[in-house]
């Protein structure tokens, strides 16, 4: 198994176990008394609870694999989310390689 694809399984079965960990402690958690909920909230226009804790099984590792094979000076665009390796920032950065997350 090469370290990039050890790295993607790491995070990967993290993200799972944290997300389990958060549910746990949702449920667990009682229910609170507060003010009413206004604005965007208010319309459901917000998620709470189990919901909100779960991660977009869309979730992507950029490594520095994945870096290496973009053309020096390029542009490149990640959806929000995206999980980018200390390795392939700076490898980004070494090729001029510019990296907006929207």
């Amino acid at each position: 198994m090469d370290i990039d694809t050890l790295t993607e399984e790491v995070v990967r079965r993290l993200m799972e176990k944290i997300t389990h960990e958060q549910l746990a402690l949702a449920a667990q958690a009682p229910a609170q008394d507060g003010p009413e909920q206004t604005g965007a909230c208010a319309e459901g226009a917000c998620k709470a609870g189990a919901d909100a804790m779960t991660p977009s099984p869309k979730k992507q590792v950029i490594t520095q694999i994945h870096a290496a094979n973009i053309a020096p000076g390029s542009k490149i665009t990640y959806p929000k989310g995206t999980i980018i390796t200390p390795l392939a920032r700076d490898t980004f950065k070494e090729r001029g390689v510019s990296v907006e997350i929207i």
